[in-house]
């Protein structure tokens, strides 16, 4: 319950500044917060995203694990040159 002797003016202004620092403040977080999340999204959307390439070894042979041959049709499935694991006689 209230007490009766209460002045509810004297409260509104008693209260006046602490509620006006918080909003000030949230305000500030809100602002550093919308800072962050531009500097963190920051990223060049023009500049492409670097794809490694896959170069074959100086005798001409693919790198291992690589592709034998483009994949240009989408029902094929790569060819991949493996070692011979087999000893020879």
């Amino acid at each position: 319950m209230t007490p009766p002797d209460s002045n509810l003016d004297k409260q509104k202004k008693r209260h006046r500044g602490p509620l006006w620092g918080i909003a000030a403040v949230l305000i500030l977080v809100a602002l550093l917060f919308f800072g962050y999340l531009t500097y963190i999204t920051g990223a060049d959307p023009e500049e492409p995203p670097v794809e490694e390439e896959v170069l074959p070894d100086e005798d001409g042979i693919p790198a291992e694990g690589a592709p034998a041959t483009p994949l240009e049709d989408e029902d094929s499935a790569p060819q991949v040159i493996e070692e011979d694991t087999e000893p020879d006689d």
